[in-house]
């Protein structure tokens, strides 16, 4: 929550009213991030490229593929632990 709230007091982004529940807010970006954050990025964009572009094709598909079933796993793992906290109140 800390980190809502500075990024709020920053402007950066705004809460609004959640249409499906009273009892929570979604959080959206501001016109001011929007303008801001790609400019702030630029650089990381630019050196990962830097850094994608010494690979294959081949080399990137497998790097790819990679990624793919790490999330898989981490969902996996997340519901797991999730399952858990239930039966163990």
């Amino acid at each position: 929550m800390a980190m809502i709230d500075r990024l709020a007091h920053r402007k950066l982004i705004a809460r609004r009213p959640n249409p499906h529940d009273r009892r929570g807010s979604i959080v959206v970006l501001t016109t001011l991030a929007k303008e801001t954050l790609p400019a702030l990025f630029k650089s990381l964009a630019e050196a990962k490229q830097e850094v994608a572009s010494g690979y294959t094709e081949s080399e990137l598909a497998v790097i790819a593929d990679f990624f793919a079933k790490t999330a898989s796993v981490w969902t996996v793992e997340r519901d797991r632990l999730k399952a858990i906290g239930r039966a163990n109140p």
